[in-house]
Parts: C-alpha cells; sequence; structure tokens
C-alpha cells in the first residue's frame, strides 16, 4: 500500500532497473490532472539532468521522454492542476478516449514500460503496474501491484494466451482516442501489444 500524501512511491516504481533506461511507456486512467502527468517525463528526465544543464537542456530532457510516453484518459475528465509552461509539452503524449458510444467509461489505470539496458540495446525488461489510484494529486490511499519480466527464448502459445487480455487493451487504445493519434504513436502502441504478448512476468 502506497503512502497518500505524495506520489513520490509512485515515480518509484517507474524508475526504470539499474543500468537501464525508458524505451517506452503507455499509461492508462481515467481522471487526469495535467500537473500529476508532468511528474511522469518529470521523474525519467530528473535522473539525466545535471546542475550543467541550462532551461533549454532541461526542457529538451522532458521533450524526450514525453516523445517515449503515452497517456489515455477518460474524455471530459481532465484538469490543468498546474499553471506551468510546461505542460504544453504534454499535448502530444495525452489522448482523450471516449467509450460511451459502447456502453461505457474508459476506467483503466495501467502502465506498461519498456526499459532497454543503456549498454546494451538487445537487452529489454519490461514492467506491469496497476494501480487503484487516478493519475491526480488525489490524496487517496493507494494499492499497486507490480510485474516485471522480460521476454520469453521460446514464446508459446500458453504464454500468449495468458498475456492475450493485456494486448488485446494495448491495441484497442490507438482506436478508442477520440483525436487520432500520430500514425507513428499508434503503430508503436500496437507493436507494443505484439511484445507484450511474448513476456515472461517474474
Amino acid at each position: 500500500m502506497l503512502e497518500p500524501q505524495s506520489r513520490a512511491a509512485f515515480a518509484e516504481e517507474l524508475k526504470p532497473p539499474p543500468g537501464f533506461d525508458l524505451s517506452y511507456a503507455v499509461g492508462t486512467t481515467f481522471t487526469l490532472d495535467l500537473a500529476t502527468a508532468l511528474s511522469v517525463p518529470l521523474s525519467f528526465a530528473s535522473r539525466r539532468v545535471s546542475a550543467a544543464d541550462d532551461k533549454l537542456g532541461i526542457l529538451e530532457s522532458i521533450r524526450q521522454f514525453t516523445d517515449r510516453i503515452d497517456i489515455f484518459c477518460q474524455a471530459g475528465e481532465m484538469r490543468l492542476g498546474t499553471n506551468s509552461d510546461l505542460v504544453a509539452l504534454l499535448e502530444s503524449m495525452i489522448h482523450p478516449v471516449d467509450l460511451r458510444n459502447h456502453g461505457g467509461l474508459f476506467h483503466p489505470k495501467v502502465w506498461f514500460l519498456k526499459y532497454r539496458n543503456l549498454n546494451d540495446k538487445d537487452d529489454v525488461a519490461y514492467r506491469f503496474l496497476r494501480a487503484s489510484r487516478n493519475l491526480t494529486d488525489d490524496r487517496s490511499w493507494d494499492i499497486l501491484l507490480r510485474l516485471d519480466g522480460r521476454r520469453a527464448d521460446t514464446p508459446n502459445a500458453e504464454l500468449r494466451a495468458q498475456n492475450e487480455p493485456l494486448a488485446r487493451l494495448l491495441r484497442s487504445l490507438p482506436d478508442w482516442s477520440i483525436n487520432p493519434l500520430d500514425p507513428a504513436r499508434a503503430g508503436r502502441v500496437k507493436r507494443f501489444a505484439r511484445w507484450i504478448r511474448d513476456v515472461e512476468w517474474e
């Protein structure tokens, strides 16, 4: 159970394994405030920023990580939460979803993360997070499930069947967005769905 007073524990769960860097992440939430969403790329960029970096260097580091993250949220359930000019960097990575024509609301609170070894680009690790709290500054208690995994050397039908619900969710996300995703982003989400099918979770 994660303490309710801050999102620090959540940011710690996003943190790459030692020697790895974020390659790609997809997150989902019902409600979203932009200040809290900004904390996601900031949590990765902060590990790269040094005291020698000027403002432009910091902004570029944040931008690089917003290019690696896609967040899907319920349409109409987004709020500003901050007056920071930095939220303008989030525009390309946040995608409102509207499922009312399908008889429901968009309510999953999960994260799919892919990390790459800084010294070996072929060494890839995966993480799945399932949270009880939305991506907001809400102060309720949070329960979070974390699974770490690697792609199987010899994927099989049983493993793919186990992972199919996760893959199906990922595949569907670009089609549910009310604003068409950039084709490169949409294709990346769907490729991620294929990779997830072959992950063996610890």
